[in-house]
């Protein structure tokens, strides 16, 4: 959603859920643990504000609902990922 923000090298190396699904061939161990900023993102407007923070933070605690949600989490901006015992 951002690539005008990033450079030309992150641009072409964004991971999405296919490349984490994809490590499944690498690696035994495939696990995501957590997903941030959905919601978040809707306050960068608002980020030279007084309420920047107050929205940033009612969203954040949106977030933390929402992306409980397995139709939902996919579309959060960062996710954290462990790969681990790789194959040989």
């Amino acid at each position: 959603m951002t690539p005008h923000l990033r450079s030309a090298w992150e641009t072409e190396h964004i991971l999405g859920k296919e490349d984490i699904e994809m490590a499944a061939h690498y690696f035994d161990n495939v696990e995501v643990l957590e997903f941030f900023h959905l919601l978040t993102v809707g306050a960068v407007p608002f980020r030279d504000l007084f309420i920047f923070e107050a929205i940033r933070r009612g969203l954040e605690a949106l977030d933390s609902v929402i992306l409980r949600l397995p139709i939902l989490k996919w579309q959060a901006w960062m996710v954290v990922f462990v790969l681990s015992n790789k194959k040989n």
